[in-house]
């Protein structure tokens, strides 16, 4: 792993994350082929974390809707 002090460019967050997400999209892809259901239930999961938000300040609001667009990014079938 690089160093941050070397992130002379300010890419390490964004190319960490890069790396994270492939490999969160790759177990995904892996565990679904033997649990179909598993995206549904990794997307209901952040649904029933978001309605324990309500009433929302428009924080909360902005945090709820980038999970759920970040969860429905991880668990898009490829191709898709």
């Amino acid at each position: 792993m690089v160093k941050q002090d070397d992130d002379r460019f300010g890419t390490a967050e964004g190319a960490r994350k890069l790396a994270i997400d492939i490999a969160l999209r790759a177990l995904i892809d892996h565990a679904s082929a033997s649990d179909p259901s598993l995206r549904d239930r990794l997307v209901a999961m952040v649904d029933a974390y978001n309605a324990q938000l309500e009433p929302r300040s428009e924080l909360e609001d902005d945090f709820a809707v980038r999970a759920k667009a970040n969860m429905a990014a991880l668990v898009r079938p490829p191709g898709s």
